[in-house]
């Protein structure tokens, strides 16, 4: 299916809904990814082929240093699971994985107040930038020097759901 489908759950992983003038802590920030999120985009699969529209579904958990997040993409009749975790690694680093059609790839990145650059390190490695629009998320995949993946999300089923300790 679209290589890029596999991105978008890896960069809603990445970043959640925060909302201040001032970066919040990680165990703040991390506490957004808890609950449910949906939204839609479109998807390229290369630099010459036209952008299809896609449409995600996660759902997520959060500890003070760790999210794990799971869901659908789909495009047309074509549907993928798609899976990432994700660990901040002090200083606003994040390292982790994500689990798209292509298999496992390592996921690195850094925040800096409501932004999170990643970089996916697979067989086809992109760089992936999340921001905050207030109640949900935006996200776009570049590779190959072309935005392949641009979503926004929402947060579904109503307010925030407290973090888990850990």
């Amino acid at each position: 299916m679209i290589f890029s489908a596999r991105y978008a759950l890896a960069a809603t992983c990445a970043f959640a809904a925060f909302s201040g003038g001032a970066q919040a802590s990680e165990a703040d920030f991390l506490k957004r990814f808890h609950g449910s999120f949906s939204g839609n985009g479109s998807v390229k699969m290369d630099a010459k082929s036209d952008a299809r529209a896609i449409s995600c579904k996660v759902s997520g958990t959060s500890t003070a240093t760790s999210l794990n997040m799971g869901g659908t993409c789909s495009a047309g009749m074509m549907s993928k699971n798609i899976s990432a975790s994700l660990r901040a690694t002090g200083n606003g680093s994040y390292s982790g994985t994500y689990n798209g059609i292509d298999g496992s790839a390592p996921v690195t990145g850094r925040r800096s107040g409501n932004t999170l650059v990643l970089s996916i390190r697979g067989q086809k490695p992109a760089t992936m930038r999340i921001s905050n629009t207030g109640k949900g998320f935006a996200l776009s995949v570049v590779a190959d020097k072309v935005q392949v993946t641009q979503v926004s999300l929402a947060r579904t089923g109503g307010a925030q759901i407290a973090s888990i300790a850990e």
